[in-house]
């Protein structure tokens, strides 16, 4: 329930606001079930099922959940070929999805992150402020590699803020108003470590 203008609420419908809860339909005419975990972004949402498939819906204006028709219904899109990015090893079993403003993360069960969308302030971690359609994987910050060892994530509006299996918090993204932690107010385009102390 709520705003729909973007067709947020999955009904396939975009009537501009609901205040009764309305099913999710699924893009072959069934409703949504067996889902685990579901995040909601500004306008679009994406979410996990039981059976470790990927679905999202709503605004994707800016490819936040990979290239679909119909965004008025929950698209499979670990259905799409073209969305198993470099790896087919290590983008297949995932633990946790979360949606920021236009841009979404997906951790995956070995500790990586990737993640699509908006890119303005490098909110998707990669040392680039250009959007991605395709899943496009969180650099480390200390080596050429990526960043690993991930049990959590969560998004602000433009920034991303990860836990690491030994208790590091790293956040990467736009940092205007200090929300990345670093003592600093700059944006941020890998993961950095936050002060502590």
């Amino acid at each position: 329930w709520g705003d729909n203008t973007y067709g947020q609420l999955g009904n396939d419908k975009t009537t501009a606001t609901i205040s009764t809860p309305v099913h999710v339909k699924s893009s072959d005419g069934t409703y949504l079930t067996g889902i685990s975990m579901v995040s909601g972004g500004a306008n679009h949402v994406i979410a996990m099922s039981n059976t470790n498939d990927i679905y999202a819906w709503g605004d994707n204006s800016k490819a936040q959940y990979h290239e679909v028709a119909n965004t008025h219904v929950a698209n499979k899109i670990t259905d799409k070929d073209s969305l198993n990015p470099e790896n087919d090893d290590v983008f297949t079993s995932f633990s946790r999805v979360t949606a920021g403003w236009n841009y979404s993360v997906i951790l995956t069960n070995n500790g990586y992150l990737w993640a699509l969308g908006n890119n303005t302030y490098g909110q998707l971690g990669n040392n680039s402020v250009t959007p991605s359609s395709m899943p496009v994987q969180v650099r480390n910050p200390i080596s050429d590699g990526y960043l690993d060892g991930i049990v959590k994530v969560a998004q602000g509006k433009y920034h991303s803020v990860a836990l690491t299996s030994d208790g590091k918090v790293y956040t990467w993204g736009h940092g205007a108003d200090g929300q990345l932690g670093t003592g600093n107010t700059s944006d941020s385009l890998i993961p950095v470590a936050v002060v502590t102390g």
